[in-house]
């Protein structure tokens, strides 16, 4: 009744500013309805799967004002994400018993876009371009450790068109370039190409190249080099993994860290400045510790000092700022920690959530200081690190598969 009145009075309003128009305009509006819990700095809607068989599911979008949902297409567990710099379109794959389907959905208009659908065992790769227009993706079907068949496409959220980019030799997209160019790889190559024909512009050797890493900001990947070196005091061959920094336009690898760090899981900070890893911790032990590079310095420092810390750390990932690091800490006492810790503290902070084996969890930052969490025990959260030890603002189940953090 409250709602009608309103509508009413801003009607006839309308019509007596209209009268000293030749065309008036009516215009209805409607009462929003506001979700009274949701917390305006940090607002995001979720991803969820409706109904109970995984076959069945259809995938609904659950806007956090109105609570009212939009249908994607059809469910499953969630197997890739990308979420565009501006915060307004995401990039979501998800796969169920028969299917793999890969969606973008964009909040302002509300437009879900199919974009490519196959087998359940497709694995989806791909990147947004820095202004938040176009998605390059990859998708292909493994044949054990190799890449089989599959194709390189680009997705237009101005004319909401997909189209194959003609790649015949590659499968996975690591990065797209601020000069417009991508950087795309098969299981032997790695190649900077152009959007419009796939024309080769580089090619690099990777059949020895792991944990491939590209930042688009800097220019530069990093990888593990994994050869045989011959040691002159056994006079044989031995294996060797080296961390390399590699310019994209070309020239020799810089060497960060050798063999006996054993150096794994690379990932960059999002400003390209920083390179994150784990190591050795050298201390006979075999526990991991984390090491940052700076590009600036060119060189290598530790996020905490081996001897200072209990456990073994590895697996960091930064924050979208670049303000926290998250990582995966075990020890004997309580297993498996997924824990952060943020530039300038002494001290490291557990997740909040399951009381057991957290960093089983699957995560994906969704803000600078939202995480989305999915539990093994199949419970969701999202979790915000900018206060002390964490707060977690909402909690659903695993019918909830993501959240996408509204600017």
């Amino acid at each position: 009744m409250i709602r009608l009145q309103i509508f009413v009075l801003i009607l006839a309003l309308i019509l007596v500013a209209g009268c000293g128009s030749s065309e008036p305009v009516l215009v209805p509006v409607e009462e929003p309805i506001v979700d009274e819990g949701a917390t305006p700095s940090a607002m995001f809607g979720i991803f969820q799967n409706q109904g109970d068989v995984a076959q069945n599911n259809s995938l609904n979008y659950i806007d956090p004002v109105t609570q009212t949902g939009t249908v994607l297409g059809q469910g499953g567990v969630k197997t890739f994400a990308a979420v565009s710099d501006d915060g307004q379109s995401v990039a979501l794959a998800v796969a169920n018993g028969k299917t793999s389907n890969l969606y973008v959905y964009n909040v302002p208009s509300g437009v879900v876009s199919a974009l490519f659908s196959g087998s359940s065992e497709l694995v989806y790769t791909g990147h947004w371009d820095s202004n938040s227009t176009t998605f390059y993706f990859g998708a292909y079907t493994p044949e054990g450790k190799r890449m089989g068949p599959g194709s390189i496409h680009s997705y237009s959220v101005e004319s909401g068109a997909t189209r194959q980019i003609p790649c015949s030799a590659s499968r996975s997209v690591l990065a797209v370039m601020p000069g417009g160019t991508l950087i795309v790889r098969n299981s032997d190559s790695i190649y900077e190409v152009a959007t419009q024909d796939c024309a080769t512009l580089k090619t690099f050797d990777a059949r020895k190249m792991y944990h491939v890493a590209v930042s688009p900001i800097a220019g530069k990947m990093a990888f593990v080099l994994r050869d045989l070196v011959f040691n002159r005091e056994t006079r044989a061959y031995e294996p060797d993994s080296t961390l390399y920094l590699q310019e994209i336009g070309g020239g020799k690898p810089v060497k960060i860290v050798g063999e006996k760090y054993q150096p794994r899981n690379i990932s960059w900070s999002s400003d390209g400045t920083e390179l994150i890893f784990d190591v050795d911790a050298l201390d006979g032990s075999r526990k991991r510790a984390i090491s940052i590079y700076s590009i600036a310095s060119a060189s290598s420092s530790y996020l905490e000092a081996p001897t200072s810390i209990p456990d073994s750390r590895s697996q960091p990932v930064f924050s979208p700022d670049g303000r926290h690091v998250l990582f995966t800490a075990t020890n004997s006492a309580s297993g498996k920690d997924l824990m952060w810790k943020t530039t300038g503290e002494s001290f490291s902070h557990v997740i909040p959530g399951d009381d057991e084996q957290t960093a089983a969890y699957q995560f994906e930052w969704i803000g600078k200081d939202l995480l989305f969490l999915m539990s093994p025990k199949g419970e969701a959260h999202v979790l915000d690190l900018s206060s002390e030890g964490g707060t977690i603002l909402w909690s659903g189940t695993q019918q909830d598969i993501f959240a996408l953090r509204i600017q």
